[in-house]
């Protein structure tokens, strides 16, 4: 499992040297949507619950990630520890609310309902999200 891991970390340096960048996006992306189906397992496999809000958590990571490098100017480094923890936060009490909700329709209609209010956040906040048109300012891979 350890040998695995190392060559999971090593793999992107590997693709950015040999290889065109299509391939290390791909790879990442694969990465994303593991960490999706891992999560999504572990909630609904392990813990009994429907949840349809789980997908906001990425969305204010990925948010606060790149607000922080297009309107605060943070290094690179920075804002990609701050977007876990941001996540982290929100996930902290959008969950105080959501675990006390008894229930399993019910509980996942509360995700539902937060995962909605995150998307209006995001999609309405002109000024701080730039709304539809998403940031800007900072190239990606693509």
């Amino acid at each position: 499992m350890t040998i695995i891991a190392f060559a999971l970390v090593l793999l992107p340096f590997i693709l950015e040297k040999g290889f065109s960048t299509y391939y290390l996006y791909l790879f990442i992306k694969a990465m994303v949507w593991a960490l999706f189906a891992v999560s999504f397992n572990l909630v609904l496999g392990y813990g009994g619950m429907m949840s349809f809000g789980h997908a906001a958590f990425f969305g204010v990571g990925a948010y606060a990630c790149s607000l922080l490098l297009v309107k605060a100017s943070c290094p690179l480094v920075l804002a990609f520890v701050a977007g876990p923890l941001v996540a982290a936060l929100a996930g902290a009490v959008i969950g105080f609310f959501s675990v006390r909700i008894r229930g399993l329709f019910y509980f996942a209609v509360i995700t539902l309902s937060f995962a909605q209010l995150v998307y209006i956040l995001v999609f309405k906040w002109r000024t701080l999200t730039f709304g539809m048109t998403g940031s800007k300012g900072f190239r990606c891979l693509t």
